[in-house]
């Protein structure tokens, strides 16, 4: 410290080298963030160590699932739910989202002719071989009668005109519902087993998490409800609804509380600081914020969106060490002293945080890492600023032209130990009282706005329709055809042992065995189409059928017929391609498809059930999860994680310990974090918020401010001068205050739970500082 001191002139001297520098820094750190790449993948918030997980968390975010909004219509029938559902899928603009199905719909005859030709097995040849046979032909010629004289004798007519030998029979068992009702449904989208809802699924056309379409999709379904009337409910539940509630309730948010938390800073400024030079105090966190990120982005070329907000919400940090050098400046002192009388606490305060921050950096979630570099290299750039270049600006140093201001001189004044004691140990007991009676809740989707409100519906839609029910299965393979034949086989050794299974390998082959049953198709057929015609027709005299009854059948009979692919027109047609899209995809160099799984008798089986189920050559390539589970292990390790936050607080306590030495100043200085930590926690439990991932976050920011004014304070009132002390403290804490204490009266639970924690910590600090730590000081004896 006392070397900062003797290198104050030196650097004077060389006041503009000094500017040139940080001007040369400042600058290539703004052309650095200039082409800062931001992620907003939530990969980064999960541990290194668990590959699987990460692996799992990448696909669903990729997963164009991730993006889809789920309506469920509610109605007293079957048809009025569809009715309404049609209303709520054409008013949706097209040029926002369209409605996809996750079913074959549309299916006539001449289509599954169409389809037959890729899937056409040696199996199946001798299945279609077998029905040439006259017994055969005239046995379903007989089934094709009885169809027409049922009750669904007309629905009936154009499959008995366009199969009557049921060769769709051959396709049934590869459809994802493996019967006949799939093809054949009376409805044209999902309908409950109760009769009173139906499903509708919006893709969006662009960005799956684009807040202004997530908004439009949203606006459309509550516009198409409000115009059903009361008779109809509908509920949404997918990631378009959780942007669309985040998105709407910041913009209140900004709108209502910016121009106030602006108005806020101005008066604190003009009240307090009445110098023109504070002006560049204002600089000080953008430059700070400005050659974090930068450094940031050197060491992580990708950086989380996340890290770059709350890097944000440090500036208060950033900013403290500016504001108390400005007073320190005005104190009338000159400059030499100012440094010798500053520069201890400050050095203090900066490195107790730098400490906290530090710890962090050994945990186990990438984004911590990242979050706890950028706190690192945003407080050492502050600090730096405020020690080393804000003194050199025109005007920041220049107390007697602008509004010097000088303390009295007072006595040096001594912590009484007894006093702190008593005052501290009091402050730790209620400390861990407040954390062991607030609630935990580390789900992502408690950051949500109106999350209780869309967890109940999601919670209704995932029982009625069993959404993000079951287990997942994906597989990775070298390409797409290795991916097919792995789905297919897992598939069949996963149905034997009592799995039901939905994958694209049912309903789409590798390319060379769809090639090769195609030219099994073409070739059996002209072997086979004259026998087919004769069989037919006699079949059809003899049980008293026209002759051009089944005309439409040759006709259809698909001749020279080419391989299905997956960008095939006719699997849009029926509704086929978004089965594919979401759980067939590749990715660079590989293929993956995706297994959805669930226990048809036995709910209990778990992952390790399903594991085991996988052949023994696959399970290599095989990563087994559900969407709940993933989000469950999320939010334990932030719980377990917690423990890390606490132990970097620790740390800094155990420092401060070290810096100030004697007991009764370093419990005396404790009193404002303590306190802010004790307050902060009590406004959560008595607001009844959790502690959850924004608040967590907040709680590093005030326990390091009320650190630097704790050691401030306790400085001056050991030297016996305040030297602006007071007044700084007081605007760093309402600067900070208006800035992010005023979220607490947000509607977006995130900001408002982070808001409630520095607004009640920021007024616990600076009431510990200015009020407690005084009343802990005694004068000094004689022998002092």
């Amino acid at each position: 410290m006392n070397a900062l001191s003797r290198l104050y002139p030196v650097l004077k001297r060389r006041r503009t080298a000094v500017l040139a520098f940080f001007a040369c820094v400042a600058l290539l750190s703004l052309l650095r963030v200039a082409h800062l790449s931001l992620n907003s993948s939530s990969v980064v918030f999960l541990p290194d160590a668990d590959a699987d997980m990460r692996l799992a968390a990448e696909l669903l975010e990729n997963s164009p699932m991730s993006g889809m909004l789920f309506v469920d219509v509610e109605a007293a029938n079957a048809e009025d739910a569809l009715a309404a559902a049609d209303v709520i899928e054409k008013r949706m603009p097209p040029e926002t989202a369209r409605a996809v199905r996750f079913r074959v719909s549309g299916m006539t005859p001449d289509k599954t002719l169409r389809l037959l030709p890729s899937f056409f097995t040696p199996e199946a040849e001798a299945t279609l071989t077998d029905a040439l046979s006259e017994n055969t032909v005239r046995e379903r010629l007989r089934d094709a009668r009885a169809a027409l004289q049922g009750m669904g004798g007309t629905a009936a007519v154009p499959w008995v005109r366009g199969d009557p030998l049921r060769f769709r029979d051959v396709l049934l068992s590869r459809l994802p519902s493996g019967d006949a009702s799939s093809v054949l449904s009376a409805f044209s989208r999902p309908v409950s087993a109760d009769g009173r809802h139906s499903l509708l699924i919006f893709r969006p056309s662009g960005d799956a998490l684009d807040a202004s379409a997530a908004l439009v999709m949203v606006q459309s379904v509550h516009d198409s409800a409000r115009l059903l009337g009361d008779d109809v409910t509908v509920r949404m539940s997918g990631g378009p609804r959780y942007a669309a509630a985040n998105a709407r309730a910041i913009e209140h948010d900004i709108r209502r509380i910016a121009l106030l938390s602006l108005a806020g800073l101005a008066l604190a400024y003009a009240l307090l600081a009445r110098s023109w030079g504070a002006l560049w105090i204002f600089l000080t966190p953008m430059a700070a914020t400005a050659i974090a990120a930068a450094t940031t982005a050197c060491v992580w070329p990708v950086t989380s969106g996340l890290v770059l907000g709350f890097g944000m919400s440090l500036m208060g940090l950033a900013e403290d060490y500016a504001i108390h050098m400005h007073f320190a400046l005005r104190s009338g002192q000159n400059e030499a002293r100012v440094y010798q009388d500053a520069l201890p606490p400050l050095t203090q305060g900066f490195l107790l945080n730098l400490s906290g921050f530090a710890v962090l950096l050994l945990s186990s979630i990438p984004a911590i890492r990242q979050m706890a570099f950028f706190s690192v290299a945003s407080l050492t750039a502050g600090f730096l600023l405020a020690v080393l270049l804000l003194p050199f600006l025109p005007g920041f140093s220049a107390p007697k032209r602008l509004c010097a201001e000088r303390a009295p001189r007072v006595i040096g004044r001594q912590a009484s130990l007894v006093l702190s004691l008593i005052v501290c140990g009091g402050l730790f007991l209620a400390c861990f009282a407040s954390l062991a009676g607030v609630r935990a809740d580390f789900s992502p989707r408690a950051l949500s706005a109106d999350g209780p409100l869309i967890a109940r519906d999601a919670a209704l839609m995932r029982d009625l329709w069993h959404l993000d029910s079951g287990m997942n299965v994906i597989l990775t393979a070298d390409s797409r055809d290795d991916a097919l034949i792995m789905g297919s086989r897992c598939a069949d050794a996963l149905r034997k042992n009592g799995w039901k299974v939905t994958t694209p390998s049912d309903f789409l082959l590798p390319e060379k065995e769809a090639k090769d049953n195609c030219a099994r198709w073409n070739r059996w057929l002209r072997q086979n189409e004259p026998l087919l015609h004769a069989r037919l027709e006699k079949a059809a005299q003899d049980e008293t059928f026209r002759a051009e009854a089944f005309r439409p059948f040759f006709d259809a009979l698909p001749r020279d017929a080419a391989p299905l692919t997956a960008d095939a027109p006719l699997l849009r047609e029926l509704g086929l391609r978004e089965p594919i899209s979401m759980a067939l995809f590749d990715q660079e160099t590989e293929s993956r498809i995706l297994l959805s799984c669930s226990a048809q008798d036995r709910p209990e089986r778990g992952a390790d059930d399903l594991r085991a189920a996988i052949p023994p050559e696959y399970r290599a390539h095989a990563l087994v999860f559900s969407p709940r589970f993933l989000e469950t292990s999320v939010a334990e390790r932030f719980r377990q994680e917690k423990t890390l936050l606490l132990f970097a607080e620790l740390l800094a306590l155990l420092l401060l310990a070290l810096f100030l030495r004697r007991p009764a100043k370093v419990l005396a200085a404790c009193a404002p974090p303590l306190l802010s930590l004790i307050a902060a926690l009590a406004a959560l439990r008595l607001l009844d918020l959790p502690l959850n991932l924004a608040s967590l976050s907040a709680l590093p920011i005030v326990f390091g401010l009320a650190l630097d004014h704790g050691v401030m304070v306790t400085h001056a009132l050991e030297r016996g001068q305040d030297g602006g002390t007071r007044r700084a403290v007081v605007l760093s804490s309402l600067t900070a205050f208006m800035s992010m204490g005023l979220l607490a009266f947000s509607e977006h639970p995130a900001l408002r739970s982070m808001g409630c924690v520095i607004f009640a910590g920021l007024t616990a600090e600076l009431a510990a500082a200015l009020w407690i730590i005084p009343r802990l000081y005694v004068k000094k004896g004689p022998d002092a």
